[in-house]
């Protein structure tokens, strides 16, 4: 639910700050695809209660970012608005995986 649903949730949130790029090499759409294994590995990371490691996935995420959020006017508050929509997205979907588990 986290992957699918949090995308269409980062994109709502994002759309009105979209930044253009200039001369972006890259994949098209290929943020879209990260949003979601992000999303999916935090999720899974959350519920096992490895919150040590989360802090490791957005310390990467934001060092293979960070030439564009230095260059590019404005990227790095769009950059930030999309992850931590997309992180408490997948933090919230974790706990909630975790207390359904303390359940059973």
């Amino acid at each position: 639910m986290s992957v699918l649903a949090g995308s269409v949730i980062v994109r709502f949130v994002v759309q009105p700050l979209r930044v253009d790029v200039p001369d972006r090499p890259g994949l098209l759409g290929a943020g879209a695809y990260i949003g979601m294994v992000e999303r999916l590995l935090l999720t899974t990371l959350v519920a096992a209660g490895q919150f040590g490691a989360v802090g490791f996935v957005l310390a990467a995420k934001s060092i293979a970012r960070y030439k564009q959020m230095d260059e590019v006017s404005g990227f790095a508050e769009y950059y930030l608005v999309g992850t931590l929509t997309s992180s408490t997205i997948a933090v919230l979907a974790g706990l909630l995986i975790k207390a359904i588990i303390r359940q059973l």
